[in-house]
């Protein structure tokens, strides 16, 4: 014996679960809205910080994301698959703490964020109108001057460093 499926009716169903989905879905975001929480903030010197976040809604890898507070420039620089509570940050200041590089104290040669406080350039930071090679110049613009007064750091760009997408928990 066949049975006979209405075609119509097998229409409305898929329609109506499909719906039903993204009532769910939208319902869930409504109940847990995504954003940022701050992971730390590192301070420069009374008057200049840089203040990093972690995304709080994410699928494989959970963002990074640093701000400077003195300027309206946030950019994600990274991200981890493991929790935010274990990561740890050093800031290497220069020129009088006019430039600043930010690195993990678990990996202390990895630079992950550079800053000149005194004309805003910043890297990873990308503007809209830059294409990447300009901007890891400049990277490595900054990295060369903060150098100057690490000389016996092996300080690098954490774009070269292999595998260094993620980054790795201090234990």
């Amino acid at each position: 014996m066949k049975v006979a499926i209405d075609s119509k009716s097998s229409s409305a169903f898929g329609c109506i679960c499909v719906i039903l989905a993204a009532i769910i879905a939208f319902a869930v975001f409504l109940i847990y809205p995504c954003g940022k929480s701050k992971v730390t903030a590192i301070k420069i010197d009374d008057k200049r910080s840089i203040v990093i976040s972690s995304e709080d809604c994410w699928e494989i890898s959970q963002g990074l994301i640093y701000q400077i507070p003195a300027s309206s420039l946030s950019a994600r620089f990274g991200g981890t698959i493991e929790s935010t509570d274990g990561l740890k940050f050093l800031s290497l200041n220069a020129e009088n703490s006019n430039l600043v590089a930010i690195v993990e104290a678990a990996n202390p040669d990895v630079v992950l964020i550079l800053h000149d406080f005194t004309n805003g350039n910043s890297w990873p930071f990308r503007h809209d109108t830059e294409n990447y090679m300009d901007a890891e110049s400049r990277g490595e613009s900054l990295l060369t001057r903060i150098k100057k007064e690490y000389p016996n750091k092996r300080l690098v760009l954490s774009i070269h460093v292999p595998g260094n997408r993620h980054l790795k928990i201090s234990p």
